[in-house]
């Protein structure tokens, strides 16, 4: 019994993995990279830290109260961000981290 099934209207799988570049196929090893940060250390340790308060003021303010959905929801995505290193929006704008820093 085979299922068979298309994950778009092309019939196409699109692949999720970023592959390494490598000279020799043969002799060298594919990197799979889910993602590439872009986020310096310095910016994710501020980022868990205002997250942090973030999330903390929506729990002291929860009710409701749109501003603290706000802070909340802020909070958590700071706090994401900060803890992979990736930041989708930076991404979108094409920031990359510098080697040499």
């Amino acid at each position: 019994m085979s299922i068979s099934y298309s994950a778009n209207r092309f019939g196409v799988l699109a692949s999720l993995r970023f592959r390494g570049p490598s000279s020799n196929a043969n002799l060298s090893k594919e990197i799979d990279m889910f993602y590439v940060k872009n986020v310096p250390t310095w910016e994710r340790v501020l980022r868990v830290v205002m997250g942090l308060m973030a999330l903390g003021f929506a729990a002291i303010h929860w009710g409701g109260s749109p501003v603290a959905i706000g802070a909340g929801v802020m909070g958590a995505v700071l706090s994401m961000t900060g803890l992979f290193g990736f930041c989708p929006m930076c991404a979108m704008v094409g920031r990359k981290l510098d080697k040499g820093a």
